[in-house]
């Protein structure tokens, strides 16, 4: 019996804060693909993301494409497996998604390779209903899915905010990655109790009053992390 023909690929959800606002990475696809073949799903929303090659390891896969692809320095972490028989209309496809977070600041450097052919950011609870290549939407919802679990359960999404940042922007960020309201002053008490971020400097605010900046004490959030918190607190207490 000859072996099944089986192609691996990965995939990446790529998010960052645009405007306050979580927001993901998606491609357009061009009608033909980087090695001639018409695509089959020309102009819909895709994440960035390759086959991978027969003599590479996946991470050494990531590392050539996904960076010099899109133009940002990454770190993804594996996500799930996709491995649905029908999820590639010309072929079994068994695909690794990755999901990355990057700051504010290098968002707009994004780019798109030629199997692109334009590219955008998109809100993350706005996201378009059809029009997605493969079982993509599916993978965005997955990543969102995973970055409530943490979210819930330990300090996450730092890699996001910029540095230094306000408290009301690691609130609405921790609101967002939680999908539900945080009560702002149980919140304030709660990250300066923790001694989790230490005040750095100050910007104009509103109506003359200065707004605190603050960095990430690491050494706190490691031993958050490490020993996490209630699902359902800390800020509502």
């Amino acid at each position: 019996m000859k072996p099944p023909a089986i192609r691996l690929a990965f995939d990446c959800v790529i998010l960052s804060i645009v405007d306050r606002k979580l927001h993901v990475a998606l491609g357009r696809r061009s009608p033909v693909n980087e090695v001639g073949e018409a695509d089959p799903f020309p102009n819909a929303f895709s994440l960035p993301g390759s086959y991978v090659r027969d003599d590479e390891a996946v991470a050494e896969t990531i590392r050539r494409r996904l960076g010099p692809e899109i133009g940002l320095s990454l770190n993804p972490m594996p996500l799930a497996v996709f491995d649905d028989p029908k999820r590639d209309p010309r072929h079994r496809v068994v695909t690794i998604a990755y999901y990355a977070l990057i700051p504010t600041e290098p968002a707009d450097q994004l780019r798109w390779g030629s199997a692109y052919k334009s590219g955008a950011w998109h809100p993350v609870d706005k996201l378009p209903e059809r029009g997605w290549a493969f079982d993509h939407r599916a993978i965005v919802q997955r990543a969102l899915t995973e970055l409530r679990y943490h979210a819930l359960r330990e300090p996450t999404g730092f890699g996001l905010l910029p540095k230094p940042f306000g408290l009301r922007e690691l609130h609405s960020l921790q609101e967002q990655l939680r999908q539900e309201e945080i009560d702002l002053r149980n919140f304030r008490k709660y990250i300066v109790r923790t001694g989790l971020v230490r005040e750095v400097a100050s910007r104009p605010g509103r109506r003359g009053y200065p707004t605190k900046l603050y960095e990430v004490q690491e050494h706190m959030l490691k031993q958050l992390n490490e020993r996490g918190y209630a699902a359902k607190g800390p800020f509502s207490q």
